[in-house]
């Protein structure tokens, strides 16, 4: 049983999923102390975001004291969480890839944010109306002024629950990203045309082919429900490559059939993308 300090009070992401790390990684077998007495700080096997000191090799993790406790080279300062990321990301994902990938996607964003640093530059697109970040949903579990603040450690302990099964989740996202970079890659060598990238499998593939300068469109199979998708890849923002025809867009069923003379079309997305019935896709292909 490892005993963990992290500050009491108000809670934030940074020491939720700080904790909610080495929850996974020590398997549940661990105590939390939510305090700021020194001398239980002192004696915990770990602290995090409390303790105002930064020593790995001790298991202190906060990064409050004087100076902080460092900065990526892409300039974002490091809080809890990616202190915590740092040592035991790797360790708790199997592998450094992986632990890389969530500390571009998770962790990052939520450092950033504790240390009151901008994801984005400028005003919102629209008036009054800002993305809804992990740290806006910790801060909804805080006691309201009207609630006892001696409910916060119940609901701390709920919200690191959340965040092991998030990033529980989002590794098992990682390392499937991962091991699918080369069967995207073997698909984008093996095409003759590489305009059209067709895959065996639904994997992911954004990563790889929006970096490739010829693909325009990926086929891919959806065997649950029998179809296959043909979608077009986007560039470097949102937009497509390529567009399917207008006439397209929102059709399904016969008349979507009629419209592009393919037997067996199922639904266009009057964004980006239609399905084939897979039978269908066979014929077309041969």
């Amino acid at each position: 049983m490892k005993t963990i300090a992290t500050h009491n009070g108000s809670f934030h992401a940074d020491d939720v999923f700080g904790v909610a790390t080495l929850t996974l990684h020590f398997d549940e077998q661990i105590k939390v102390e939510r305090t700021r007495n020194p001398d239980v700080i002192d004696k915990a096997d770990f602290a995090v975001d409390v303790g105002d000191e930064y020593a790995p090799k001790h298991n202190r993790f906060d990064h409050h004291q004087k100076g902080g406790a460092g900065k990526r080279d892409n300039g974002i300062p490091y809080a809890a969480f990616g202190l915590v990321w740092k040592e035991y990301g790797p360790k708790v994902c199997g592998s450094q890839e992986v632990a890389e990938i969530l500390d571009s996607k998770l962790v990052q964003p939520i450092d950033a944010i504790d240390n009151g640093i901008p994801l984005q530059d400028g005003e919102t697109r629209f008036a009054g109306v800002y993305p809804y970040t992990v740290a806006s949903l910790v801060a909804a579990f805080r006691p309201t002024w009207q609630e006892p603040e001696s409910d916060s450690d119940e609901l701390f302990e709920s919200l690191v629950k959340l965040a092991t099964g998030v990033i529980d989740r989002e590794r098992a996202h990682g390392t499937a990203a991962l091991e699918a970079t080369d069967a995207v890659e073997r698909a984008y060598e093996q095409s003759a045309d590489k305009r059209v990238i067709v895959l065996k499998k639904d994997q992911p593939w954004r990563s790889i082919l929006c970096n490739k300068p010829e693909p325009l469109l990926v086929v891919y199979p959806k065997p649950q429900r029998g179809r296959w998708h043909v979608k077009a890849v986007p560039d470097e923002g949102f937009d497509n490559r390529i567009d399917f025809p207008k006439n397209w867009a929102g059709k399904s069923g016969d008349e979507l059939a009629r419209i592009t003379g393919v037997e067996g079309a199922v639904f266009a997305h009057r964004a980006q993308f239609m399905e084939l019935a897979r039978k269908t896709l066979r014929n077309a292909s041969g």
